[in-house]
């Protein structure tokens, strides 16, 4: 809706919270169709029209002790995403 804005902005840490403030009529938010289908609570997840830019996803290693399955996972990971970022 062109010209919404949210008067007190809140931020949830948990998708189960955003919804909360979503059924308490306190708020929208973007989240996961199957965020709002898998809820109890009286909310819709509507379509969103306009392109949505891409995510950003990382993966997070420990770099002094790393299993060879985590490294094997980091390839297959870069490879699979089409992106070659090292850590």
């Amino acid at each position: 809706m062109p010209g919404l804005f949210p008067v007190f902005p809140r931020r949830g840490a948990e998708i189960s919270t955003l919804i909360s403030l979503i059924d308490a009529h306190m708020g929208i938010a973007v989240l996961p169709t199957s965020a709002a289908k898998h809820s109890v609570a009286s909310v819709i997840a509507c379509d969103i029209v306009d392109k949505i830019p891409m995510s950003e996803i990382g993966i997070v290693v420990s770099k002094p002790v790393r299993a060879s399955v985590v490294d094997n996972f980091k390839s297959f990971a870069l490879k699979k995403l089409g992106r070659a970022k090292g850590f």
